[in-house]
C-alpha cells in the first residue's frame, strides 16, 4: 500500500516566489520561432540555458534535440524530463507574448512553449530548493513532434541515448491534472489527387475532372468503411486543401486523415480499406489517388494500477486538481513502445489552437512545477517502482 503524499510547503512557497523566472523563460522561448524541422535557433537558446545552470555535458544531438544531465549522488538510475521544442506556427506569424495579471497569450505558447520554459527552469529551481537526488535527471528538449515530424526527435533520443532510462516524464503546457499513461494505435495519412484540368470553363469543359470533386467522392467512400465499436476505432477527415481560382477546375487537392483505435489489427484493416477506396475511386475517375501513411503508433501504455500512475494522480489530487486520464498523442508513445514507464503531465490551464491565439493561465504554474518536482522525489525514493 502506498504512503500518503506529503507536499513540502517550503518548496511550494519558494517555487511560487520563482514564478517570474519561469515567465521570463516563457517570453524568451516563445519569441524564438520553432516550426517543425526549423527548431535549431530555439535549440541553441535552450543549450545556452542548460550550460548556464550547470547541467553536465549539455549538447545538441543530430536531430537538434538538446540534452543535459543534473547528476545525482550516485547516478543509480535515470529519469528523463522531456518537452517538445516545436510549434505549429511558421516564421511569418507574430510570436510576441502579451501578458496580463493572470494570462499569457501567444502563438504556440500552449503547445508547447510553456512546457519548454518549465523544462529549462526546473534545473535552477531544483538547485534553489537545495534538493539532491540519488538518481540522474536527464533534461531532453526534443524536436519534430508535430505532423510530418512524426515524433522524430524523441524517437532519435530514445534510440541513441547511451544509458538505461528508467522513467520518462513528458511536460506539456496544458492541462494541469492530466496524467496520460497510454497511447492508442494511430496513423496519419495524406491523400493527393492530381488531374488534368482546362485553364478555364468553356462550353465543352464541363465534363473535365476536378480534383475537389474526386476527393469528395473519396470522402463519401471512406465514410462507408465499417467502424467497430469494440474495439473502438475512428476515422477523422481533418483537412482538405486545393484549388486556384473561381473559374478553373481544381487540378490538385489533398486530404488529411487520422485513424486511431484501441487495437493495432483494426487500424491495419482500416489502412487497407483506405488504400482500396483510393484505387477504386481513382480508377473510376481516370485519375490517380496517392495515399501516404506516416505517424504510425502502436497501442502501448501503463496500467492504471502502475505505481507511477497512481503516485502522479495522488499528487494531482493532493494539490487540489482533478485528475484527467485519457489516451495520449504526445511523445510518450515512443518510450512506452520500448516498455519504459512514461507519463505526460500538464503545467497549467490553457487553450491550444491552430490559430496564433493560444493562452495559458499563470496562477497554477507554481503548482504545475511543484507536482513535477514532488513526483521526481517520489521516483527517487523508489515509490514508483513496480
Amino acid at each position: 500500500m502506498q504512503k500518503p503524499i506529503d507536499i513540502n510547503k517550503e518548496w511550494q512557497e519558494k517555487i511560487t516566489s520563482l514564478r517570474d523566472m519561469v515567465l521570463g523563460n516563457l517570453v524568451m522561448v516563445s519569441q524564438i520561432t520553432a516550426s517543425t524541422f526549423k527548431e535549431r535557433n530555439r535549440s541553441e537558446f535552450v543549450l545556452q540555458r542548460f550550460k548556464e545552470v550547470g547541467l553536465s555535458k549539455a549538447y545538441i544531438d543530430e536531430s537538434d534535440n538538446v540534452i543535459g544531465v543534473l547528476k545525482g549522488r550516485n547516478s543509480s538510475r535515470r529519469v528523463v524530463l522531456s518537452a517538445n521544442l516545436d510549434t505549429r506556427f511558421e516564421d511569418d506569424v507574430d510570436h510576441n507574448v502579451t501578458m496580463d495579471f493572470n494570462q499569457a497569450k501567444g502563438a504556440g505558447i500552449a503547445n508547447n512553449s510553456l512546457g519548454v520554459a518549465a523544462l529549462i527552469s526546473l534545473p535552477d529551481i531544483i538547485k534553489r530548493l537545495d534538493i539532491q537526488f540519488d538518481m540522474d535527471i536527464v533534461f531532453a528538449a526534443t524536436t519534430r513532434a508535430h505532423g510530418r515530424g512524426d515524433l522524430d526527435g524523441m524517437r532519435h533520443f530514445i534510440n541513441t541515448y547511451p544509458f538505461k532510462i528508467d522513467f520518462v516524464l513528458n511536460i506539456m503546457a496544458t492541462n494541469i491534472g492530466r496524467v496520460d499513461h497510454f497511447c492508442q494505435s494511430a496513423v496519419r495519412g495524406d491523400v493527393t489527387c492530381v488531374v488534368e484540368a482546362p485553364e478555364e470553363f468553356t462550353s465543352t469543359g464541363f465534363e473535365q475532372n476536378n480534383a475537389i470533386i474526386v476527393l469528395n467522392e473519396l470522402i463519401n467512400s471512406l465514410l462507408c468503411i465499417p467502424m467497430s465499436n469494440r474495439p473502438k476505432i475512428s476515422l477523422n477527415i481533418g483537412k482538405t486543401r486545393g484549388g486556384e481560382s473561381y473559374s478553373t477546375p481544381c487540378p490538385e487537392a489533398t486530404l488529411n486523415l487520422y485513424v486511431r483505435s484501441e487495437d493495432d489489427n483494426m487500424t491495419e484493416k482500416v489502412i487497407e480499406s483506405i488504400k482500396d477506396c483510393c484505387i477504386d475511386i481513382g480508377s473510376k475517375n481516370g485519375v490517380r489517388l496517392d495515399v501516404s501513411f506516416f505517424g504510425r503508433y502502436r497501442a502501448a501504455g501503463l496500467r492504471f494500477s502502475h505505481p507511477l500512475v497512481k503516485t502522479a494522480i495522488k499528487i494531482v489530487r493532493t494539490l487540489g486538481f482533478r485528475p484527467m486520464v485519457a489516451p495520449s498523442n504526445t511523445q510518450i508513445a515512443i518510450p512506452l513502445s520500448k516498455e519504459i514507464p512514461s507519463i505526460t503531465m500538464g503545467v497549467t490551464t490553457g487553450k491550444q489552437s491552430s490559430l496564433p491565439n493560444d493562452y495559458v493561465l499563470l496562477e497554477d504554474i507554481p503548482d504545475g512545477i511543484l507536482q513535477l518536482i514532488t513526483l521526481i522525489n517520489e521516483i527517487d525514493k523508489g515509490h514508483c517502482d513496480e
